[in-house]
């Protein structure tokens, strides 16, 4: 009984986040996340990258998980192009919140860690920037709709 009861509150919060426009997509591996992130940056700005290209894109976004200090107003990032021209990639449009993509998933979780399958990640055009964990049911189903209604606006990006 406990089970079915923690199945419909997420079944219910899934339902609030693609409410208020997030979709949902499914990962099953490192390379879902990578792939998922170069369909919405190229989406983003309209453009495909040569693999090249892409690849000097995840170096720069790779620096920004890593330094914090350096991610904080990041909305885009100047990359040299394989051709030698630099090309600015927008990551994220703060001035029209809604031309952004949002997504969710379920956390991925490395080999040598327990699969938690109350983790879930939302995403800002294939980029993380928000784990939910939704352990404790009843708390998260009095309070969801506050809260993920605050993740509908992420003006703190």
């Amino acid at each position: 009984m406990e089970l079915q009861h923690q199945h419909s509150n997420i079944s219910h919060l899934i339902r609030k986040f693609e409410s208020i426009g997030y979709e949902y997509f499914d990962v099953k591996s490192e390379d879902d996340l990578v792939a998922n992130l170069r369909r919405q940056i190229e989406s983003v700005n309209q453009t495909t990258f040569s693999d090249v290209d892409f690849v000097k894109v995840m170096g720069h976004v790779s620096i920004l998980e890593r330094d914090v200090d350096s991610a904080q107003g990041s909305d885009y990032l100047e990359v040299q192009r394989n051709c030698g021209a630099t090309m600015l990639v927008h990551l994220l449009n703060r001035s029209e919140m809604k031309k952004n993509k949002f997504q969710f998933a379920r956390k991925l979780f490395g080999k040598n860690e327990k699969a938690d399958p109350y983790e879930v990640v939302l995403y800002v055009n294939g980029l993380p920037f928000a784990n939910v964990n939704l352990k404790n049911m009843d708390y998260l189903v009095s309070s969801s709709s506050k809260k993920i209604n605050s993740y509908s606006t992420v003006s703190n990006l």
